[in-house]
C-alpha cells in the first residue's frame, strides 16, 4: 500500500509521457489560415518623415508620393518621386515645398493620385494644413502633369459651391472618354458632416458637388470594425477628438440659454519632417478622416478656443476628448476609395465608414444636364468588399481594395469573386493604391494610430512602408511540363 503523497514510478512515468504529448496535441488544433502571412511582399522605400498617403506609377516605372499637410504642417515636400534610393520633390522645389506665393501656384497639401490613360499624372491638392482654419483660395485643385517633361498640363482650382470649408479632397480618377479634354472625379470624404463626389470638366473648369446626400457617399451609422485588434464602433452621435484650437472654428447656432456651437476641426499631429533630397532606406525592389463636426454647449466651445494670446502652435496640439469608455474614437468618413473600370465607362467608390461598394456609369457621371434623381437611380449596390481606404483597378479589369482589419489586400474580380493577393502584419492601415500590369503599390500610412484615435496616445511607429505585391503567382514548374 502506497503512502498518501508518494508517487509511483508508473504514475510518474504516465505524467511524463503526456507532458510529451501535449504539445503534439496544441500542434494539431486547428488554427485560423488568417493569423499567418500570405502571399509575397517587398518594401519599396520607408519614409522617416510625415506619412505617406497617395501612390502612382507611370507606364515607365516612376513612382511618385504624396505627404498631405492636413495631418501635420510639415515643411517638406508633398509631393515626391522615388528615384534611386532617394526622395526628390516633384515637380519641383518650389512647386512642392510651402511657398508665399499665390496659393494657385504651388501645391498646399497632396492627398490622392493617379495617372491617365497617356501616362500624365493627376494629384488633388486638397488645401487643407493643420492648424490653419478652412482652405484659402486658390489652395484646393486638380493638378496634372507631364511626367517627363515636368510640365503643368492642367490646373482647375475647386471653389464653392462644389468645395466647402470642410471639404477633404481625398482621392481622384481622370477619365478621358468624356470631356474635350477629360473629367476628374473627386471623393470628398469630409472633414465634417457632408462627403460628396465632385466632378470635374477639365476643360472648361466647370465643376459641381453631387450625390452628397445619398447613401453611397455617407458613412455608415454604427458601423463595427476591428482596428489593430481592437474593436471600433462609429456611433454618429459620439463625441470626436478635436486636436487643434482655434476660436474661429466656432460659430454658434441657437438663441437664449443651453445654445449649441459649432465646432470643425482637422488634425494636427507632429511628425518628422523629409527634407527634399533625403535618402531613404529602400527595399529590396495616403481620414482618414480625423476631425469633427460637433454640436456643443457654449462651455464646451469656450475649452476649445484659441488661448487669449492667440491660436495654438499647430506643432504642439492640444486634444480635448469628447468621448468616453462606452463611445471610442473612431476614423470616420464618407466618400473615399475611387477607380475607374478599365475602359473608363464606370466609376467604383465608397465611402470609408462603409461596407459597401457602389458604381455609377461615367457617361451619367460626366453629364452636367443630369439632376441628382438621375443620377441616384444610375448608382448600384454591389455588395460588400469589406472596410476599405483605397481602390485601384488593373489592366484586366479587376479591382485591388484595402483591407485594414485583416492587414491585406483584396482582389475583386469582375465576376463579383474576391481573392487575397497578399497579406501581412506590417500593412497597417492600407491608403494609397496603385495597381500596374505586374503589381499592386500601397502606401501604410498608419492612421489609425494617430492619437486623434488613441485617447491621445500616438502609436505610430516610423518607418512609414511603401509595399509592392505580384499581381499574379509566380509559375510553378516541373519537369513533366517545362517547355524545352
Amino acid at each position: 500500500m502506497e503512502k498518501p503523497g508518494k508517487t509511483t514510478p508508473c504514475a510518474w512515468l504516465a505524467g511524463c509521457v503526456l507532458a510529451l504529448l501535449a504539445p503534439a496535441a496544441w500542434a494539431a488544433d486547428a488554427a485560423d489560415p488568417a493569423s499567418v502571412p500570405a502571399g509575397s511582399m517587398e518594401v519599396v522605400a520607408r519614409f522617416d518623415g510625415p506619412g505617406p498617403s497617395g501612390i502612382a506609377v507611370t507606364p515607365g516605372g516612376r513612382v511618385f508620393v504624396g505627404f498631405p499637410r492636413h495631418a501635420e504642417n510639415h515643411a517638406g515636400m508633398t509631393l515626391g518621386e522615388v528615384v534611386d534610393g532617394r526622395l526628390l520633390p516633384f515637380p519641383d522645389a518650389a512647386t512642392s515645398l510651402p511657398s508665399r506665393a499665390a496659393y494657385a501656384q504651388w501645391l498646399v497639401s497632396v492627398h490622392g493620385m493617379t495617372t491617365d490613360a497617356r501616362g500624365n499624372l493627376w494629384v488633388i491638392d486638397d488645401g487643407k494644413r493643420a492648424g490653419i482654419d478652412g482652405i484659402p483660395d486658390g489652395a484646393a485643385k486638380v493638378v496634372g502633369f507631364d511626367p517627363d517633361t515636368r510640365r503643368t498640363i492642367a490646373s482647375v482650382v475647386l471653389e464653392a459651391p462644389a468645395l466647402l470649408q470642410d471639404s477633404h479632397m481625398n482621392d481622384l480618377r481622370v477619365d478621358l472618354s468624356h470631356g474635350a479634354r477629360g473629367t476628374a472625379y473627386i471623393s470628398d470624404s469630409s472633414f465634417g458632416t457632408a462627403p460628396a463626389l465632385v466632378v470635374v470638366d477639365l476643360a472648361s473648369g466647370r465643376q459641381r458637388r453631387v450625390l452628397g446626400d445619398h447613401v453611397s457617399t455617407r458613412p455608415e451609422p454604427g458601423l463595427l470594425a476591428i482596428l489593430d485588434g481592437k474593436p471600433m464602433r462609429y456611433d454618429a452621435r459620439a463625441g470626436h477628438p478635436l486636436p487643434s484650437r482655434s476660436r474661429r472654428s466656432c460659430a454658434r447656432a441657437g438663441q437664449g440659454r443651453g445654445r449649441k456651437w459649432t465646432c470643425v476641426h482637422a488634425r494636427a499631429m507632429t511628425q518628422p519632417r523629409v527634407r527634399a533630397g533625403a535618402a531613404l532606406r529602400v527595399g529590396s525592389a495616403g481620414p482618414p478622416a480625423g476631425a469633427a463636426r460637433l454640436d456643443l454647449t457654449a462651455s464646451q466651445a469656450r475649452r476649445h478656443a484659441a488661448p487669449p494670446d492667440g491660436p495654438a502652435d499647430p506643432t504642439r496640439p492640444t486634444r480635448q476628448w469628447m468621448t468616453g469608455p462606452s463611445h471610442p474614437t473612431f476614423p470616420v468618413g464618407g466618400a473615399d476609395a475611387i477607380t475607374l473600370s478599365a475602359d473608363s465607362q464606370t466609376l467604383y467608390y465608397a465611402p470609408l465608414t462603409s461596407r459597401r461598394l457602389y458604381s455609377i456609369p461615367t457617361a451619367v457621371l460626366a453629364d452636367f444636364g443630369n439632376d441628382e434623381a438621375t443620377l441616384a437611380a444610375a448608382v448600384t449596390d454591389l455588395g460588400e468588399k469589406g472596410f476599405a481606404d483605397g481602390m485601384a483597378t488593373d489592366p484586366q479589369g479587376r479591382l485591388y481594395i484595402t483591407d485594414g482589419e485583416h492587414d491585406a489586400i483584396l482582389r475583386r474580380w469582375p465576376d463579383g469573386r474576391f481573392d487575397v493577393v497578399v497579406r501581412d502584419p506590417r500593412i497597417v492601415w492600407p491608403d494609397g493604391i496603385y495597381a500596374t500590369a505586374t503589381h499592386v503599390y500601397v502606401t501604410l500610412g498608419q492612421w489609425d494610430r494617430l492619437p486623434g484615435f488613441n485617447q491621445g496616445r500616438d502609436l505610430r511607429q516610423p518607418p512609414y512602408l511603401l509595399v509592392r505585391a505580384p499581381i499574379e503567382p509566380a509559375p510553378t514548374l516541373t519537369a513533366a511540363t517545362a517547355s524545352p
